[in-house]
């Protein structure tokens, strides 16, 4: 490929990966969020449930376990998703990495023709 197609190339890749790094920024972010959530419920249980307030922890239990139960499923999902977009970050890095590889290697090639086109040409090597 040109270099020409290959900063196109580039530059697309780039792109590509500052939107997987945001997608792993918000997946990672909904997760701390989450283990906030629970830590706070868990210190409500711990607080309903104190040596004086057994009555109303007993009250409030099926509430507790609910919301327990929706924070460890939304947590899950988060995870998974935050995997996913890992994974998805991974995967562009290597992408602009290679193009990196592949640019700097048909600069190279084309540095390397345009010499060869001029010592045809009868003009003295520029090194």
């Amino acid at each position: 490929m040109t270099p020409a197609a290959l900063i196109k190339l580039q530059s697309m890749a780039v792109q590509v990966e500052m939107r997987a790094m945001a997608a792993l920024r918000r997946a990672l972010d909904d997760v701390a969020q989450l283990h906030a959530s629970q830590a706070a419920l868990d210190a409500t249980q711990a607080e309903l449930y104190g040596a004086e307030t057994m009555v109303v922890g007993a009250a409030y239990g099926d509430w507790l376990r609910v919301e327990q139960g929706r924070i460890t499923q939304a947590l899950r999902k988060s995870e998974a998703l935050a995997q996913a977009a890992r994974g998805g970050a991974r995967l562009s890095l290597s992408r602009r990495q290679v193009l990196d590889g592949l640019l700097k290697q048909a600069k190279g090639e084309a540095l390397m023709l345009e010499r060869r086109r001029a010592e045809q040409n009868g003009v003295p090597p520029d090194r």
